[in-house]
């Protein structure tokens, strides 16, 4: 997907010199490239030849931070979301050690020292930026706690940068795999996943079993949960875009994304325990969801978040296998992090299941 990105980036920018015109992202773009395609067939990555494209693209960004905020271009902001791709689908790419979350404080600074020139309606690669930077911030933020949470400007700099009769509020973003209006229920949903993560470990880190949501809360869970009035019954997709057999492909990852957001609502907010009847009525309707998802469909590749949550979720082994089979189909296309996500899964099963051996022992 973030291939798909800077080539969009390359071909609506050419004119303005954005990215053809930029050593820079250029260099990145080539290293992207060449992880990509070495991820994809199984090669090694030439990490010599990678190391040498990007070793000035860190010294760059950081000038560019302390430099005035007239002066940051969508050069400077592209590189930043670029190299934040690269880290997440590709951890080991780079020899710097620098964390995802370090790359993702960088590209939010610089979006938001953009965010007021890049405001400015008809301005098609500010909107990109906001769906781009958006998406990676929200999964990011409800994917890790140390991750902080995510802006909230995203939505009002991509209805800013909107031509007037060109923003459809319940249209599915062929690039997130939801519409603008989920995406707003999501963002909303990780800053209040934040705050209650927050709260349920304390400073050793160490989890608090006893936590339980305030009445705030609850309230403002409440008030996310709003957030998805209407948008089941006035969700659609863009003709020009899909039609047939991809439209539904399209429709299905948008119910996946929204039924997964209910899920960290209910588990992570509202502390509902796993046999409870709102999460085992989500988490049927999240699996009908990506069943109705063609295996090997181009929608797969926005599919990881809403797999990750079914997969911790699921108890059924059934399920788990065909949720197993679908992260190999993905590990296939050249994700790296898709491995450390089926990990993650089995750790907090063994997790889950030895805190039921140790409450049985107990009682």
């Amino acid at each position: 997907m973030s291939f798909t990105a800077l080539c969009y980036i390359i071909f609506h920018t050419a004119n303005q010199t954005v990215a053809i015109g930029d050593s820079n992202l250029l260099n990145l773009l080539l290293a992207y490239s060449a992880s990509h395609r070495a991820r994809y067939l199984g090669h090694p990555e030439p990490a010599n030849r990678i190391a040498h494209w990007v070793s000035k693209v860190f010294p760059a960004l950081r000038m560019a931070l302390e430099s005035p905020n007239e002066d940051i271009t969508d050069s400077h902001l592209a590189t930043a979301i670029m190299l934040l791709s690269l880290k997440i689908v590709s951890p080991g790419t780079f020899e710097v050690p620098i964390t995802w979350k370090s790359h993702l404080k960088l590209a939010r600074d610089l979006f938001l020292a953009r965010s007021e020139s890049m405001a400015q309606p008809g301005n098609r690669i500010g909107a990109f930026f906001a769906r781009w930077l958006g998406y990676l911030d929200t999964m990011g933020s409800l994917s890790c706690r140390q991750a902080g949470p995510p802006l909230m400007i995203y939505h009002s700099i991509l209805t800013a940068c909107s031509a007037p009769d060109g923003h459809d509020e319940f249209g599915v973003d062929c690039f997130t795999g939801f519409t603008p209006r989920t995406g707003v229920f999501l963002i909303r949903l990780a800053r209040l996943v934040q705050e209650c993560d927050n709260q349920r470990f304390d400073e050793m880190g160490n989890f608090r079993h006893d936590w339980h949501a305030s009445a705030e809360m609850v309230l403002e869970a409440q008030s996310v949960l709003g957030d998805m009035d209407g948008i089941s019954e006035r969700t659609h997709t863009i003709p020009e875009h899909h039609h047939g057999i991809e439209s539904a492909d399209m429709m299905a990852i948008e119910e996946a994304f929204r039924f997964a957001g209910l899920l960290h609502l209910h588990r992570r907010v509202l502390g509902s325990p796993p046999d409870s009847f709102p999460v085992k009525e989500v988490l049927c309707k999240l699996i009908d969801a990506l069943g109705r998802m063609r295996p090997g469909a181009a929608t797969e590749v926005c599919s990881l978040f809403p797999l990750f949550t079914a997969g911790c979720e699921s108890r059924d082994s059934v399920q788990r296998t065909k949720l197993l089979d679908r992260f190999f189909v993905l590990e296939s296309s050249g994700m790296k992090q898709v491995r450390l996500s089926w990990s993650a899964i089995r750790l907090k099963r063994f997790t889950d299941a030895v805190l039921t051996r140790f409450k049985m022992h107990v009682n």
